[in-house]
């Protein structure tokens, strides 16, 4: 067992991927895909996913201001190459409606090619990232980032899908994002036509009123087949319709892109690999909350997803993400294993190959209906909620990524919203708590119970509480506190509540103890933890010097102990100089040693491990309350024993 955990923490602490392990992990899963028990539920879920990914990836396409065979190419190509390589075995993926608004950016600005350079730098990113397993800092993201992202962007889809559901097309203009859309959009509600506006509505609403009658029905197949056929039923004639899908299938090729707009490419390139591994990694942990079959290897989703990105660039597809709404039909369906994500591909060329006609019948509208629901799923107004309830700067980090994606674009708006959780991030984290404990009679034994009192302190001694991480958005505060402090003889600084120090923090805390010094103040240093003892270990070998000098104690007692041998008659203060004694110091001792014997009730007892003996549970229990000074041979413990449980510990 502990050789198992050992390996596990090894494996923890790699900085790149183990390949034969994912090799390994890729052998199981593709075993499993061959299991006749697994074919027919497989094939079964298969067939839903399709229905349901089809005409969203219709109108993602569309959305995204490229022709219909793009949606397709990428529900294709980057499905089959993310189900086989991926770190989740239920996950389907393929075009995503976070990216819609980022893909019309791209086109408009640097046509088809800037756009497929853009999705092969994301996927050569996301394999890096997989590689070198950059996965798991994915997850740290805030959950506030994330939810601004998602409504910014579904505000975004909703001011682009509205004028095609009204019935005209407005032109993009790349100054003020969605809201110029908008605007230009209600500047021309003259031209609305009703018969879009119905279609529209009504897909829009099949979407939403589906669900709530079945989950398992495909309500994107069901919105846009309705809303088809509203035209042939009325004979409506001034319809948008889709138009008819090319014949054949992509090729491969590389984009041809001028060597002077390659850095602003480099940027797209990194704002679709953030959002495309942030969708993924989000759909990935859905799936894995609802299917307790598997866990989820991010790392290996990374890579899969990326070698999708990169099969998808190559035919001249938009970005591959997971997507959450098949991936959850694809687990609600009954699929076992990656066939079905597979199959789900092969079923969607199929179909592009043999319904192209049909699909030529689409009305624009329609499609824009189903991703207008969609975008209104996306907007997490209820998450703004909650934290406008419990914390104002956490909905101020919401607000300020939503609406600089609205105000601007998906470019600008991930920087700065990683900008301000990390400002949210340091400002919560360099709140340090800092208290002196007094040592004033007649409540001294508080000063180690962690009690907060008040009064003017013993003059010989001063115990400082630091609470919090100690790095550079917080260790002025220790300065400016030790620039306050009165005089005394000695101050220990109590760090067991300091879990995490940096250079900066180290340096603040050999600036204070300097100053102490100067002043003839001896400090103390009480309770650090193995991390940050190891950190001050480390950083005082050639420099920081005063800090290396500092006595270390584990206890608050034994450092009060060293400050009372280094105590004067002078140094006391008139109460306590008839005694000889610091009073404050014995008290607080006294206290805290009858807290150590108050602090249970339970008898003291010594636990002897005695496996070969005939001892009912393998533990002999002695009672030692009254013992003393009285020892016993322990018997010879065998090689194949048990360590006891901290409990009999």
């Amino acid at each position: 067992m502990d050789i198992a955990d050992g390996s596990e923490r090894e494996r923890s602490t790699r900085l790149t991927v183990d390949p034969v392990a994912q090799l390994r992990y890729l052998g199981r899963e593709w075993a499993l895909m061959v299991r006749p028990d697994n074919v027919v539920p497989d094939l079964l879920a298969s067939v839903a996913v399709a229905l349901v990914a089809l005409p969203l990836s219709l109108a993602i396409a569309n959305a995204s201001g490229v022709p219909p065979i793009y949606g397709l190419v990428t529900a294709v190509v980057g499905g089959m190459v993310a189900a086989l390589f991926g770190g989740c075995r239920l996950q389907v993926s393929g075009p995503a409606a976070a990216m819609t608004f980022l893909v019309f950016e791209v086109v408009t600005k640097y046509g088809i090619n800037g756009l497929v350079a853009g999705v092969l730098i994301a996927g050569v990113l996301q394999v890096l990232s997989g590689v070198f397993r950059i996965g798991r800092f994915m997850q740290f993201i805030p959950r506030p980032v994330i939810a601004g992202f998602l409504s910014g962007i579904g505000i975004t889809i909703l001011c682009s899908q509205l004028p095609k559901i009204l019935g005209y097309d407005v032109s993009h203009s790349e100054e003020g994002g969605a809201v110029a859309l908008l605007y230009e959009t209600l500047r021309r509600l003259d031209s609305t036509r009703i018969t879009s506006l119905v279609i529209g509505l009504t897909a829009a609403g099949l979407m939403f009123g589906v669900p709530r009658i079945s989950r398992r029905l495909p309500a994107p197949l069901i919105a846009v087949v309705s809303a088809s056929v509203l035209p042939l039923v009325f004979g409506w004639k001034e319809v948008a319709f889709l138009g008819a899908l090319p014949a054949g299938f992509a090729v491969l090729r590389l984009p041809v892109i001028p060597w002077e707009i390659w850095n602003e490419l480099v940027q797209v390139g990194l704002t679709m690999y953030f959002i495309a591994s942030i969708e993924s990694l989000l759909s990935a942990a859905v799936v894995d909350s609802m299917d307790k079959s598997s866990r989820v290897n991010n790392d290996q989703e990374l890579i899969g997803q990326g070698l999708a990105n990169i099969a998808s660039g190559l035919f001249g597809g938009i970005p591959v993400t997971g997507v959450i709404a098949r991936s959850a039909t694809n687990v609600q369906a009954g699929a076992r294993s990656r066939m079905s994500a597979l199959m789900h591909a092969i079923l969607i060329l199929v179909m592009m190959l043999a319904l192209g006609p049909l699909v030529a019948r689409i009305p624009i509208a329609a499609l824009a209906g189903v991703l207008t629901a969609v975008a209104l799923r996306m907007i997490e107004i209820h998450v703004l909620k909650t934290l406008w309830r419990g914390s104002r700067a956490e909905a101020a980090v919401y607000v300020v990524t939503a609406g600089t994606i609205v105000f601007t674009d998906l470019i600008v708006g991930v920087p700065v919203g990683l900008v301000a959780a990390f400002t949210y991030f340091v400002y919560e984290m360099s709140r340090l708590n800092l208290e002196c404990v007094s040592l004033e009679e007649p409540n001294a034994a508080l000063a180690l119970l962690g009690e907060q009192q008040g009064g003017s302190g013993c003059p010989a001694v001063s115990i400082m509480r630091v609470e919090g991480p100690l790095f550079f958005a917080s260790s002025f505060h220790l300065r400016n506190l030790v620039d306050r402090l009165g005089r005394c003889k000695s101050v220990i600084f109590d760090m067991h509540g300091v879990p995490f120090l940096d250079i900066t923090g180290a340096e603040s805390l050999e600036e204070s103890i300097e100053r102490l010094k100067a002043l003839r103040i001896e400090p103390l240093l009480v309770g650090l933890m193995p991390g940050v003892k190891r950190r001050i270990q480390g950083m005082t070998q050639k420099e920081l010097l005063a800090l290396r000098e500092v006595p270390m104690y584990a206890t608050v007692e034994d450092a009060l102990l060293h400050a009372s041998s280094r105590l004067e008659r002078e140094d006391l203060c008139a109460r306590c100089q008839p005694e000889g004694k610091c009073l404050g110091i014995d008290r607080a001792l006294q206290g805290a040693m009858a807290s150590s014997r108050s602090q249970t009730s339970v008898p003291r007892v010594r636990a002897i491990v005695a496996l070969g003996a005939e001892v009912q549970g393998g533990f002999q229990v002695e009672d030692t309350r009254d013992a003393v000074e009285r020892a016993a041979r322990m018997p010879v413990i065998r090689g194949d024993s048990v360590r006891p449980s901290p409990m009999t510990s």
